[in-house]
């Protein structure tokens, strides 16, 4: 219970109230007992004055006979006056011993240690011949002493008078019960004010708390209405106003904390965190899958990457100058680029971060295009050669026959036309790898470019060969760009003409089926191997490249219908069968959105 501020407050303000009284009756008390001295001392003094002091003087230098004695004049004096029974008179010897005691009785000599004060420093100044007046807050001494001196000078008798002990006690005592009662009115009104004052204190101050409470448990509305305008109520808008800052400066945490888990989790890169012991504290989704973990598995830093042949160390972050180490990790033809950074806190490290990067697309795309390179170089150097031998020995032949001059330069014609064809091929993948977006759409009218690229291939076609074009059900207008659908269907149905043998057969189809529009040709050709059918589309590539080559194939056609194939948004595949022919569907969508009833096309519902 006094554990509680309002308790401590009360305890604090009775306590000082107490104090307060007591100091104050103390300092009254003391105060009055020094008046009492004083005022003691003053009217004895008066007293022994005038008349009194004639009578007392005469009655010391020459008695009349009849005349009362000192102790009676004095006496009869304290009567007139009403004090008889507050002071005692005594008349002493100049000897020191007692005369008349306090109830006039005359002694014979009796000792002072009898008076109720001894001999006190009063009574020695008086047996010097000086009047004994003083007091002191030492003692409880309140007398008075006066020497009466006779014709000669000396020192007839000394009147002396004092209060008995008893009186100034029950003064004290007096004074002592006062300054109690005042303490005991004094605490009770003290706690009763107390509580008031503190509930007023402790009241708001409760409530503040509670808020505060509150606060610290999420709950930022929580309001406290305090309408005083003191340090407490400047309290409780400071207050109002650090919890509406704390909500807002929390939410824009939550808010970045929710972005951040967001990305971490969907985010392609691999992202792993480890404390200073080097205990897995996050892994993302994507970390998980490249290292094939389970992303809730506890993972020790040193023991797991030592496991999976990865030689770093936590020592090793912490010591070494590079801020980030880069390791690569291949499994199961992935290729996984992993960085190692150390968190710290000035000069303590707190942890480490792995970043997870999956290179093993850039490492394909590196190796493509290095093959893409030495490709292009063998098709463009294969026919510099042959042209620079044949042009060299016509020139250094000076007898050559005509008819082998023009059967050598038409040959150095043939390798200079698979050249050009080559160096086009090259020049529209660019155009398509670098402008993908500059389309030139329009809508135009897919079968009637189809009829024409039927009809001008049809010049081309071999002895005996058959080229059709069948139009299966009327085509919706198509939007694309007509050049470059004319190429696509013009490099598809040249390779049928150019490997389908004489008298063979090459049928174009098309038509419109489950919003898709779709184009078909098939022939009876020399049809691919099996093993061959993945790669027909990559660039460069030929299943029979002596037989290419004679036919003035770059390799490129069906990497180029592929690639343009796409741009518009469609597919082309291939089906064959070696010695019987093959097969090539093209498919374009006309509809963005895919019903459930949207389906590519087989070939068998293509026909």
């Amino acid at each position: 219970m006094f554990k509680s501020i309002r308790w401590k407050l009360e305890c604090m303000i009775v306590l000082v109230t107490v104090i307060v009284v007591l100091l104050t009756g103390a300092f009254f008390g003391v105060h009055a007992i020094w008046n009492y001295k004083q005022e003691f001392a003053a009217q004895a003094e008066r007293m022994l004055q005038g008349a009194l002091a004639e009578q007392l003087n005469q009655n010391a230098v020459a008695p009349v006979e009849g005349m009362p004695n000192a102790w009676e004049l004095i006496h009869q004096e304290l009567v007139r006056r009403g004090n008889a029974e507050k002071k005692t008179l005594y008349i002493l010897y100049p000897d020191g011993t007692i005369w008349y005691d306090g109830n006039g009785v005359q002694t014979d000599g009796g000792q002072l240690d009898t008076l109720p004060y001894g001999l006190s420093e009063n009574i020695i100044a008086a047996l010097a011949g000086r009047t004994g007046n003083s007091y002191s807050m030492l003692n409880m001494e309140a007398d008075y002493a006066k020497p009466v001196f006779d014709a000669a000078g000396n020192v007839k008798e000394i009147i002396y008078l004092c209060d008995s002990p008893q009186g100034l006690a029950q003064m004290l005592q007096k004074i002592v019960r006062l300054m109690g009662q005042a303490c005991l009115m004094g605490g009770v009104i003290a706690l009763i004010a107390g509580l008031l004052v503190v509930r007023m204190i402790t009241r708001p101050v409760r409530s503040l708390t509670e808020k505060a409470k509150q606060i610290a448990a999420g709950d930022f509305d929580a309001e406290v209405k305090i309408s005083s305008r003191d340090d407490i109520g400047k309290l409780s808008q400071t207050l109002d106003q650090m919890a509406a800052e704390l909500q807002s400066n929390i939410s824009d945490i939550e808010e970045e904390k929710n972005k951040l888990e967001t990305i971490q989790t969907f985010m392609s890169d691999g992202v792993m965190a480890f404390d200073a012991a080097g205990e897995l504290i996050h892994i993302n989704r994507a970390a998980a899958k490249m290292l094939e973990v389970p992303e809730k598995e506890k993972l020790q830093f040193d023991e797991y990457f030592h496991s999976i042949g990865i030689q770093i160390s936590i020592a090793e972050l912490v010591f070494k100058s590079e801020t980030v180490l880069r390791r690569y990790y291949e499994k199961d033809g992935r290729h996984i680029e992993m960085l190692f950074a150390r968190m710290s806190k000035g000069e303590k490290t707190t942890g480490v971060i792995t970043m997870l990067h999956d290179v093993t697309q850039q490492q394909k795309l590196d190796a493509a295009r290095r093959e893409f390179v030495a490709n292009v170089s063998h098709e463009l150097r294969t026919p510099i050669t042959t042209i620079k031998s044949y042009t060299e020995t016509v020139k250094e032949t000076e007898d050559l026959p005509r008819e082998v001059q023009k059967r050598f330069l038409g040959i150095v014609e043939k390798e200079a036309d698979r050249m050009t064809r080559l160096i086009h091929d090259l020049l529209t993948l660019s155009s398509l790898d670098n402008d993908k977006l500059n389309q030139k759409a329009q809508p135009f009218d897919l079968a009637v470019l189809i009829t024409e690229v039927v009809d001008k291939l049809g010049f081309d076609k071999k002895k005996g060969q058959t080229l059709t074009y069948t139009q299966i059900s009327e085509l919706p207008k198509f939007m694309g760009n007509p050049d470059r659908m004319e190429q696509v269907l013009t490099n598809v149905i040249s390779n049928a003409v150019k490997y389908t043998p004489e008298d063979g057969e090459i049928n174009v189809f098309s038509g419109y089926l489950y919003d898709y529009i779709y184009v078909k040709v098939q022939d009876t050709g020399i049809g691919i191997a099996k093993k061959a059918l993945p790669y027909v589309f990559d660039r460069f590539y030929r299943t029979d490249r002596a037989r290419s080559r004679n036919e003035g194939g770059t390799g490129l056609g069906l990497a180029i219908a592929k690639e343009i194939v796409e741009e518009h948004g469609g597919s082309i595949s291939i089906t064959s069968q070696q010695g019987k022919g093959s097969e090539v569907l093209i498919q374009f969508p006309i509809k963005k959105v895919k019903k459930e009833s949207e389906k590519p096309l087989d070939k068998e519902t293509a026909e």
